[in-house]
């Protein structure tokens, strides 16, 4: 008895327009099978002559091979549109395979999926509606795209939201590089069984549906707070996802959390590796750069003592952290801004007013420029996507890993 070894083809997801596949059959010189290819739920064969496939079954249909070598190579090509093939390799009379007949599926798309790269925040008082860039393709495509994005200071409805954004670890040499771990997907996932008891601390559970997780998945937010705690409410810092199991629907997380039965987690793949293991989308994030763009405001009356009237407040931060100066401001001793003691941020009630920490002489119109705290950030940066989604995802950027709002005081 001649042997087949194996049938080797590229069985992942194809994109939605016509595609070729090749295919390899390894085995002894002088083995033999027959190949067919068709499309589930119709009948549709693929014919080896004409390279197409086609209503009904003939002789072209079967592919009959003998190898004369220990290695046969040949093409299918898949139509554009959507379906589910099936690929058959049928040993011949004095052939034997592992596996009897070898079987291989593989599903071309339908529509085209779209990511959306948007910003992500937990503190969205603090801003204006975000921008977002969207790229468009199949799986099998690839793209470079672009984006530059405005960040904006306030949403325009509490004063409380209207305090400046401040730069995270912004020194005198300059803003901080942004690494590409800032990107990440999120998803949620109930806890369905924990093998230790409900709230007890466990290392795994069990839930419905491991759908968009993957190994190295941050657990975010669990049981009411966004760090994960154990039974007894000690931090345990962040955990990951280290295995899954797809058959069982187990996870298994790299410290022991105290899972409730029913609570709702939320997941967070941080980086391209991350994101990929989760969703299967494969995206480079290169040249993503922080620019601020220097806040200015303008004291609307004149001012005699630590407190300062502006035409607006929006941008600027109390605290006692920031520094600012202008047209006859006395900074020979420390002089920050203590508080904004009457936020204006849009300037409609003319009352804007903020208390400093030195006694000013200073004339209406005269223009103040604040350090280190701003109105408005911009983002850009190049994104280079290797892999599609097979239907629409977003990814977002943690704005919250590079600015600190401010405060009132």
């Amino acid at each position: 008895m001649k042997k087949i070894s194996n049938l080797q083809i590229d069985t992942t997801d194809a994109p939605n327009t016509a595609t070729t596949r090749g295919f390899v059959v390894n085995g002894e010189i002088g083995a033999a099978f027959t190949m067919v290819a068709l499309q589930v739920g119709t009948q549709k064969y693929y014919n080896f002559t004409s390279g197409e496939f086609e209503d009904g079954h003939d002789s072209n249909s079967n592919l009959a091979v003998t190898l004369s070598q220990k290695k046969y190579r040949n093409n299918i090509m898949f139509p554009e549109g959507s379906g589910d093939y099936i690929i058959k390799l049928i040993p011949s009379e004095g052939t034997t395979a592992q596996a009897g007949v070898i079987t291989k599926s593989i599903t071309k798309l339908g529509a085209d999926a779209t990511i959306t790269f948007a910003l992500a925040t937990n503190n969205t008082v603090n801003y204006a509606t975000f921008p977002t860039t969207d790229s468009t393709g199949s799986v099998g495509d690839k793209s470079k795209i672009s984006f530059d994005w405005d960040v904006d200071n306030w949403d325009g409805v509490a004063d409380a939201g209207s305090y400046g954004l401040i730069v995270t670890n912004e020194t005198t040499s300059g803003l901080p590089v942004i690494p590409e771990t800032y990107w990440y997907f999120t998803t949620t996932e109930n806890v369905a069984d924990n093998p230790a008891g409900d709230g007890e601390d466990s290392t795994t559970i069990t839930v419905a549906d491991v759908t968009d997780l993957g190994v190295g998945t941050e657990l975010y937010y669990h049981a009411g707070t966004t760090v994960p705690t154990n039974k007894a409410g000690s931090p345990v810092g962040t955990t990951t996802i280290t295995a899954i199991d797809s058959e069982t629907k187990i996870i298994t997380f790299s410290q022991a959390v105290a899972f409730e039965d029913g609570e709702t987690m939320t997941f967070r793949a941080y980086g391209k590796k991350a994101i990929s293991y989760a969703i299967g989308v494969e995206v480079q994030f290169t040249s993503t750069v922080l620019a601020t763009m220097p806040l200015t405001q303008t004291v609307r009356a004149n001012v005699s003592g630590t407190s300062i009237t502006l035409n607006d407040t929006l941008g600027i931060s109390g605290g006692s952290t920031v520094k600012y100066k202008g047209l006859g401001v006395n900074n020979t001793l420390n002089n920050r801004v203590v508080s904004v003691a009457t936020p204006d941020p849009n300037g409609v009630a003319s009352d804007g007013a903020i208390t400093v920490e030195s006694a000013q002489i200073l004339t209406a119109g005269t223009v103040l420029s604040f350090n280190q705290v701003y109105k408005t950030v911009n983002l850009t940066g190049n994104i280079t996507v290797n892999k599609y989604p097979t239907s629409n995802r977003n990814i977002y950027f943690d704005i919250d890993k590079i600015i600190t709002v401010g405060t009132q005081s």
